[in-house]
């Protein structure tokens, strides 16, 4: 077999044989140089299409390593799967002219190699008595984050766009939180305050002590798309369905529809949402003054100018998000096209049921809670532009995926995490 990277070395020796014998005539020139000349030429041929075609099959190795390394992230995942994905990827992409292909996982599922070994006949085989070239080309895809995702902020470069301050903790300890900021002080645990994390990972730096962390945080990791960002918002009714909402001192319930002017529930009124979806456009959600607000398989869309979040101190909130339909899985969701850097408030009392997930592309999502917020949750998602911590909350993101029919968002949960080329 002839290695690819001995191609060069023959045409510069078959060049040589043609310098060297120009001193004779013509015809003796012609005559020796004849062979070495088309020799060469052949050789450069195939170097030519030897580097192309271990480029395409660099290229499939490539993506073949992407595909088996993100089946990493499912607790099932054996390496004999990981065999097969990049097998059935290959032969996809090349048919019946597929290399052979190897495969590679640590123990720990942090990656995935794949190599691939091609024979391929050369130009001039009978000449040279070379008839195959190989080439042989691997990848190695990444995985950073083997936790499910559970918390996300996605400001590039905001300065501590997660703080954690003021006694207050975050217990993930079966999910992973990422900060996409490239601040030093990306994710800033001050104080007495504690980060919980199965896996924790920032784009910059972190604050704080290790007493701060259970596991310090991973730094210079890679930006994290939005996992949300390509969702299609639910439709939005084309009339109010109702206009500037105040339920003041009474047990109602609320059904779906388009809220023009917000919605505000106060003065210890007790109101159920019934299931579906709820657009709140141009004014708040504000819960207040000893009121209640539940519901189950219940959406809220924030959407247009001062729409925020307010869920005061001596509130209680019980809420699970829809299980089917265009909020699938999200419990509250602020419109992306927001130009505002909106500051929305968790501080209710008894907040213990937030089944879902909150997205704020553009606001900060403040928890100020004295107690536990969403202990009860089978699961709750954050994926906010930042979020901070303060007044002593115990936010959980518990990562119970399988004991609740509440779908998790594709790309968040179970799916979530970050594979990525290492060269």
């Amino acid at each position: 077999m002839f290695p690819l990277r001995s191609f060069g070395r023959f045409v510069a020796a078959a060049i040589v044989g043609m310098s060297s014998s120009i001193s004779g005539s013509t015809a003796v020139v012609f005559g020796t140089s004849a062979p070495v000349l088309l020799g060469a030429t052949g050789l450069a041929l195939d170097y030519t299409s030897y580097s192309g075609a271990r480029t395409n099959l660099q290229s499939v190795a490539d993506q073949a390593a992407l595909s088996a390394a993100r089946e990493l992230k499912l607790a099932t995942t054996t390496p004999a799967i990981v065999q097969q994905i990049a097998t059935d990827y290959v032969q996809g992409a090349m048919g019946a002219a597929a290399p052979s292909i190897s495969t590679s996982v640590p123990a720990n599922k942090s990656s995935a190699t794949v190599k691939l070994t091609k024979k391929v006949k050369t130009v001039m085989p009978q000449s040279l008595g070379l008839p195959f070239a190989t080439i042989s080309v691997s990848a190695r895809a990444v995985v950073t984050n083997m936790a499910p995702l559970c918390l996300l902020t996605l400001d590039t470069s905001l300065p501590q766009d997660m703080t954690i301050s003021l006694g207050s903790n975050i217990n993930a300890a079966s999910c992973a939180v990422y900060s996409n900021s490239s601040d030093p002080a990306a994710i800033n645990v001050a104080d007495s305050s504690v980060l919980n994390s199965a896996f924790a990972c920032t784009r910059g730096g972190y604050a704080g002590t290790p007493a701060n962390y259970t596991n310090l945080p991973m730094t210079g990791c890679p930006v994290l798309r939005d996992p949300l960002a390509a969702r299609t918002p639910p439709p939005i009714p084309a009339a109010c369905d109702f206009n500037n909402i105040a339920i003041k001192k009474k047990i109602t319930t609320i059904t779906p529809g388009r809220y023009c002017g917000g919605l505000t529930i106060e003065n210890g009124s007790v109101v159920t949402a019934l299931p579906g979806i709820y657009i709140i456009q141009n004014g708040g959600l504000v819960l207040r003054t000893n009121s209640t607000l539940t519901g189950a398989g219940v959406g809220f869309y924030l959407t247009g100018s001062a729409t925020t979040l307010d869920f005061e101190p001596t509130t209680t909130v019980n809420l699970s998000a829809p299980i089917n339909g265009p909020m699938a899985g999200m419990l509250i969701w602020e419109e992306r096209q927001s130009s505002l850097k909106t500051v929305h408030q968790i501080s209710s009392q008894n907040a213990h049921n937030l089944l879902g997930t909150l997205y704020f592309p553009n606001g900060n999502l403040v928890i100020g809670s004295p107690n536990a917020v969403g202990d009860q949750s089978s699961y709750t998602i954050i994926v906010a532009r930042q979020l901070t911590l303060q007044s002593s909350p115990m936010l959980y993101l518990n990562a119970n995926f399988a004991a609740s029919i509440v779908p998790v968002p594709a790309g968040l949960g179970p799916t979530g995490g970050n594979v990525s080329l290492q060269y």
